[in-house]
């Protein structure tokens, strides 16, 4: 088991400072664990304990966690959504002016030819960036959110 400890003065330290129900982390406190997690073996369970003066809601710690994951799982799905349909235009934009250059080669200018081609490749190249680049990023996210999914949360008085 990995352990994120984390110390408040008062409850209230761990929700959003605009959010008078306290429905939402504080995002200090989320980057403060996603930090400490880089460190962690990914099949670890994760328990952060949270050190606070005054007593805590721990239901009301839960729920906002849950609620974070919610919106963030929901997030992230519309992420991938949309990179998957930008991969795709750019992959069928890239492949039709690539085929229409070598069709209008020699019976077009050629700098006109060599334009079409180059906003193929240009497609092409950015299909391969969002594969490369923009999904793994994504493929990240969602592994931390499944690793703060599985948390274990409690909490202690004082200096402990």
């Amino acid at each position: 088991m990995y352990e994120v400890k984390i110390r408040v003065e008062d409850e209230s330290e761990l929700y959003h400072s605009f959010d008078p129900e306290q429905q939402l982390i504080n995002g200090d406190v989320i980057d403060y664990i996603l930090e400490k997690i880089r460190e962690k073996d990914i099949h670890d369970k994760l328990s952060i304990h949270i050190i606070c003066q005054n007593e805590v809601n721990i239901e009301n710690v839960r729920n906002a966690f849950a609620q974070y994951i919610r919106s963030n799982k929901t997030a992230l799905k519309k992420e991938q959504k949309r990179n998957n349909i930008k991969q795709l235009w750019m992959f069928v934009i890239g492949v039709i002016a690539i085929s229409l250059s070598l069709m209008l080669s020699g019976h077009v200018p050629e700098l006109l030819s060599e334009i079409v081609s180059t906003v193929g490749a240009f497609s092409l190249w950015e299909a391969a960036s969002i594969w490369i680049v923009e999904n793994p990023v994504i493929r990240l996210k969602k592994a931390r959110l499944r690793i703060l999914s599985n948390t274990e949360v409690s909490v202690s008085n004082g200096g402990k």
